[in-house]
């Protein structure tokens, strides 16, 4: 049956897109909705009144606080004070915007993460780009001091002992080893000495501590990928440890993989 496109009308053979808007879908331009299914183009409205993307037009004030703009449907104040999947929700209903806390004695609000001045918002810009799309873990203490306790982020992925992880590859390593009673730690400190004798620090992805023995995974496998693992090995090698680097490959069978270099049968 003959198909015409979603977005302009014109025939498409078999596909809901003709050749121009399909085209147009590669570059991110015309998404499909998720809540109705139909195709649209990413700057405008579906017409089920969903957004999938933040419009560069059709506004004249910020629908949070309302400050006039040129089309766009945030402020740069408030673009900054949210991710961009939440300023998706908030235009589609979803989210109320949060509450600006304004402190009666006008004491300047610093950054939360690095105390930076922030122009009285919680997070400095640096920071904000840094983590806007990260889940990071920080410790506060007495309301003056705070620690990073996790700043590489998106921690998702949940094993069977407990810990969260982050990526599936990851997930699957740390269930093998859970499985096979294997204890280790996720992330520990590894401190080396670098070229220069000074004293740096790395966080292996899993340490084994009755083996010794570190795991870190790699899903790259091109030249710099190469040239990193060689490197990685070196600094192992030379502190008397022992380094197991795998790559996607390795995780199709982790029996077969991981047993024979931990003397399992």
């Amino acid at each position: 049956m003959r198909k015409y496109c979603a977005i302009c009308g014109k025939p498409s053979g078999m596909y809901p897109l003709c050749t121009y808007h399909n085209k147009l879908k590669e570059e991110g331009e015309v998404v499909k909705c998720d809540y109705c299914g139909t195709w649209h183009m990413a700057d405008e409205r579906c017409k089920c009144g969903k957004y999938s993307d933040l419009p560069l037009k059709g506004f004249s004030k910020c629908v949070i606080c309302g400050e006039p703009t040129k089309g766009y449907a945030f402020c740069r104040d408030c673009y900054n004070d949210y991710s961009d999947d939440e300023l998706i929700e908030i235009l589609n209903g979803e989210r109320k915007p949060r509450t600006k806390i304004i402190y009666k004695d006008n004491t300047e609000l610093t950054c939360l993460i690095c105390g930076n001045t922030s122009n009285g918002k919680h997070f400095c810009l640096d920071c904000y780009n840094k983590y806007k799309n990260k889940s990071i873990d920080i410790r506060v203490t007495n309301c003056n001091s705070v620690e990073i306790l996790d700043n590489y982020g998106n921690k998702k992925y949940h094993c069977e002992n407990g810990i969260d992880v982050r990526s599936q590859a990851e997930q699957l390593i740390a269930n093998w080893l859970y499985s096979e009673k294997i204890p280790f730690a996720y992330e520990k400190e590894f401190y080396y000495k670098d070229e220069n004798g000074d004293t740096k620090t790395i966080h292996p992805d899993f340490y084994l501590s009755s083996y010794n023995i570190y795991i870190e995974y790699n899903g790259m496998n091109d030249n710099n990928y190469l040239k990193r693992k060689e490197y990685a090995q070196k600094i192992y090698k030379n502190a008397g440890a022992e380094l197991i680097i795998m790559t996607a490959e390795d995780t199709r069978n982790l029996s077969a993989f991981l047993k024979p270099r931990l003397n399992l049968h």
